[in-house]
């Protein structure tokens, strides 16, 4: 008895596809990016990520606190990405090599 009512309690496939989760981490990421952006407070990009649903529900508060604890530390690693200088003949040298291990693999 018990399995048949897992069975009827299950979602279908129609109603459910791992896409709605991976659709919702990159929608509160492109939110948090946003709030980081704008200069957002705490509680602000928490209301902000906390609209994102999946099949209808929101994440818990505690999940979305914890996502919100690992963005913040990735923020050194972000903005050392993003503040990355290069010199001319360091972009000429990497066009170089690029262009062509490009042309010689597809064209």
């Amino acid at each position: 008895m018990k399995d048949f009512w897992i069975a009827q309690s299950a979602p279908s496939t129609q109603d459910f596809n791992m896409n709605d989760i991976n659709k919702a981490g990159l929608e509160i990421r492109k939110i948090l990016y946003e709030c980081e952006r704008d200069g957002d407070n705490f509680d602000i990009a928490l209301n902000k990520i906390g609209e994102v649903k999946v099949l209808g529900e929101s994440f818990s508060t505690l999940m979305l606190m914890k996502i919100i604890d690992k963005f913040a530390d990735e923020y050194d690693t972000r903005n050392k990405a993003q503040a990355s200088v290069y010199t001319e003949e360091e972009l000429q040298d990497q066009y170089s090599k690029s262009s062509v291990r490009w042309n010689n693999n597809f064209n």
